[in-house]
């Protein structure tokens, strides 16, 4: 103890500056308070039935897009939009989150690394994919291996 007093008797300034910086930081860190608040949630988009939508989207008349669904409904997903081919021969392409485009979809598929993660992987939760495949063995035959503990 005497020998630290005795070394702060010395450098007093450089004590004075130290004990300065903590405490600004302290009033600093207080003054700023929580998180910022987050922005309020966007309005949700109004539904309306397809047959009263007339007006093309991305120059494609709506009407034509729900008799094509109604033709296949293997390929729209849960929520009546159709389920956009990926890049390789069985696959789709992810929807804007990340999530799979249909619950027919289980195998992630990253293009980087052209592995394909099923839901036994431990990958699986924490991969965003690139495409999804139905099964491993759709994947497969796209070029992607499954992943292996022992590689």
């Amino acid at each position: 103890m005497r020998l630290l007093s005795r070394w702060m008797r010395r450098h007093r300034l450089l004590c004075l500056l130290g004990f300065g910086l903590v405490s600004a930081g302290i009033a600093w860190v207080r003054r700023r308070g929580g998180p910022p608040a987050a922005p309020p949630p966007a309005p949700a988009p109004s539904r309306q039935p397809i047959a009263d939508l007339d007006t093309p989207a991305m120059g494609i008349p709506v009407r034509e897009v729900a008799a094509e669904l109604a033709r296949d409904p293997g390929s729209a997903s849960p929520d009546g939009v159709g389920v956009v081919p990926g890049t390789y021969p069985g696959s789709a392409k992810p929807l804007t989150d990340g999530a799979a485009p249909s619950p027919e979809y289980t195998v992630k598929g990253k293009e980087g690394s052209m592995l394909c993660h099923g839901p036994s992987s431990p990958y699986y939760k924490r991969t965003k994919a690139d495409v999804w495949f139905r099964n491993e063995q759709d994947a497969a035959a796209a070029g992607f291996r499954a992943w292996s503990r022992n590689r």
